[in-house]
């Protein structure tokens, strides 16, 4: 399968791009490791935002003033952790450590999936030396494996929560201050470090005592899983995780680099891609699998008017695409023609869409919203369409009709190449 040589080089560049970014802007990677690792996902949101359509010359200026509210959120979001949770979790994290340590109990938990389906974990075997030894086996739906989940992932003490929170006040003010963070003060910069690493500390010795051989789950992209993998790392504890999306970031940080023994995508297109990117990059060898795998007869264009479908589905990745007038336009003119046709249209927003974006896909409520889950649609009469979504890639996995509208994607690097590409002009002459 031949990937995109654009997209490839595009993904390439912006990745170099970003690390010098974040190199320049974060603290100093070999004196604060661990603040650093905790914060890319910070640093990789902000660069990104350097990429958005609605920006007069995208992808070389920051974004309009009108992004800048829903992207200091997400700032803001990234190192916001809930206080109370988190005293809740790391007391009870030292209750139990403190139990496993003085007791003759001791605990046999082979695999911990946290997801993509959590009762795919082990038993849990428990030891107990009283006289003789006892075994108690607990299975995935048991209540305490929840428990032991959720002390897992709980990586954060109150401490670092405290810090994180003062971090977060300038950029509360302004989102911009991001540039700045390798200016902040050293000794609050070491204080914090120091109860990073007393939080790996604590994760390792659970994780050890824990005696887990395999862990599963969705990702690392964030404050709690980049303490997580490097512990896991640490005690070289096979991983696996399960990625979110498709591969359409510019700076692919949410990919890239590869924290886990293993990780899984979505389609042969992106594994191959991510390969690819990690043998230029010279990373370190990885296992990159993917579900779906890449078939000439699923791309090729069909005959869509041999299919009588009553409902179609619109899905963007990023809903903000239409705040560029031409693409606005184009999406306007494709809803348009699809309801002349009497077809009923519906808009599936991403999770994080706002209100504004809502109005601007639906065409200020001309077509309605569909939140139902996909897996009950009916399949001989539905079709998906859209740029760059997931929810294309999980209607193929549902054997639902979906295709890639290339007119709204920004650029070639967002594509889904798995599916079939239609411009907007063809795909109406195939349905109408």
């Amino acid at each position: 399968m031949n990937i995109n040589v654009l997209a490839l080089e595009f993904n390439i560049n912006s990745y170099r791009e970003f690390n010098k970014f974040s190199n320049k802007v974060l603290p100093c990677k070999n004196k604060y490791p661990l603040l650093n690792k905790a914060l890319f996902s910070t640093a990789a949101l902000y660069f990104d935002s350097f990429f958005k359509t609605s920006s007069q010359l995208y992808p070389f200026f920051e974004p309009h003033l009108s992004d800048k509210k829903k992207l200091k959120r997400f700032l803001i979001s990234t190192i916001s952790l809930n206080f109370f949770y988190s005293c809740f979790f790391y007391f009870l994290k030292l209750i139990f450590l403190l139990i496993l340590k003085k007791s003759s109990i001791k605990f046999h938990y082979d695999i911990c999936e946290i997801a993509p389906n959590k009762y795919r974990s082990s038993d849990l075997i428990i030891e107990f030396i009283f006289l003789r030894k006892r075994y108690f086996k607990l299975n995935s739906k048991h209540f305490s494996q929840k428990i032991l989940r959720l002390l897992i992932t709980s990586t954060t003490s109150p401490a670092t929560v405290f810090y994180f929170y003062l971090l977060s006040i300038p950029l509360r003010i302004n989102s911009d201050f991001i540039q700045k963070f390798n200016t902040i003060n050293q000794f609050y910069l070491s204080n914090f470090e120091k109860s990073l690493r007393h939080d790996l500390a604590i994760t390792s010795e659970l994780l050890s005592l824990l005696n887990i051989k395999k862990f599963i789950h969705s990702g690392w992209f964030s404050v709690k899983g980049s303490l997580l993998f490097n512990a896991l790392n640490s005690l070289q504890i096979e991983s696996t995780v399960y990625a979110h999306g498709h591969l359409s970031q510019a700076s692919l940080a949410f990919f890239y680099p590869i924290e886990s023994s293993r990780i899984i995508v979505l389609t042969e297109e992106e594994a191959i891609r991510l390969k690819k990117l990690n043998n230029i990059l010279g990373g370190e060898k990885k296992i990159i699998n993917f579900i779906i795998p890449f078939s000439q007869r699923n791309v090729n264009k069909r005959n869509l008017a041999n299919r009588k479908f009553s409902k179609i589905i619109v899905a963007l990745s990023s809903p903000d695409y239409l705040m560029d007038k031409r693409i606005k336009e184009k999406y306007e003119y494709l809803i348009k023609s699809l309801l002349s046709f009497n077809i009923k249209v519906f808009y599936r927003p991403h999770p994080h869409a706002t209100l504004f974006e809502r109005r601007l896909l639906s065409l200020n409520n001309q077509i309605p919203i569909y939140n139902r889950d996909i897996k009950i649609i009916d399949k001989k009469n539905t079709l998906i369409i859209g740029s760059s979504s997931t929810l294309l890639i999980d209607a193929k996995i549902c054997k639902l009709e979906s295709i890639e509208i290339s007119d709204l994607s920004v650029n070639s690097s967002s594509l889904i190449k798995s599916l079939p590409c239609y411009s907007i002009s063809e795909f109406l002459e195939n349905i109408k």
